[in-house]
């Protein structure tokens, strides 16, 4: 008997859903790197390069818990994309709000931890051009991976995986591997108007910032919409995630 190609899809379907529910457990090494060079933007602060803020990373199930398209920014989304403080103890004093403790506060997150590098050209946790960012963790099916990490050439820029974050399993259960650098994106908070790359004074890199000096925007959180050039993700990031 002959099967119609429709009803033979629609049988593999189900057990592809059964298999990303109920698949085993797996170890992941997933590795952020800046790639970017010199000159790469029109500014003498780091030589021209991107350098990455400390941010923060995430495994959890359903919802993104760290933002949203089209969606006011939180507290701490704004306090990161403004001054690359993703937590109270990168803070100069008391802060409010900070989106390490608004994840945490999330009952589908599993893992929520700091990014940041090994020590950079700054001695600090910003992720700078040639350095490398190495994340471990176990995760089930049905768990995404979110890291979120904002430009410091930019006055509220940030780079996070788009569509809600990364399925960390494929629809049979199968862990995600290779280049997945694709998968991330440019967004922008919303919070301030935006200023040239590397030229703003309300920027993390520039001598006279100070916490909030940017001209307030009121909009929400887009997805690759600027008023102004900005370099692809691939020109100052690259990831890669390898199952255990």
């Amino acid at each position: 008997m002959r099967v119609h190609p429709l009803l033979a899809l629609m049988a593999i379907l189900p057990l592809a859903a059964a298999c990303d529910d109920d698949g085993e457990a797996a170890r992941f090494r997933v590795e952020i790197e800046n790639v970017s060079t010199q000159g790469l933007i029109d500014s003498p602060r780091a030589d021209g390069t991107m350098p990455l803020s400390v941010g923060i990373w995430t495994v959890y199930e359903d919802d993104d818990p760290t933002f949203e398209v089209d969606d006011d920014a939180s507290a701490g989304l704004e306090l990161l994309a403004e001054e690359g403080i993703p937590s109270e103890q990168f803070a100069p004093g008391n802060v409010t709000a900070d989106l390490l403790s608004e994840v945490a506060a999330d009952d589908d997150v599993h893992i929520v931890e700091i990014l940041e590098s090994p020590g950079g050209p700054d001695g600090g946790p910003d992720l700078y051009a040639g350095e490398r960012v190495v994340l471990e963790f176990v995760a089930e099916p049905g768990d995404d991976l979110q890291f979120v990490s904002s430009l410091l050439q930019s006055n509220d820029l940030f780079v996070a995986f788009d569509g809600g974050g990364l399925d960390l399993f494929d629809i049979f259960g199968d862990p995600r591997e290779g280049n997945v650098t694709d998968e991330v994106a440019i967004f922008d908070a919303g919070t301030e108007v935006d200023e040239i790359l590397g030229q703003g004074d309300a920027q993390p890199l520039s001598p006279n910032s100070t916490l909030g000096a940017g001209t307030p925007e009121n909009a929400e959180v887009t997805q690759g919409e600027f008023a102004q050039d900005v370099p692809a993700v691939e020109e100052f990031i690259r990831v890669i995630i390898t199952a255990l």
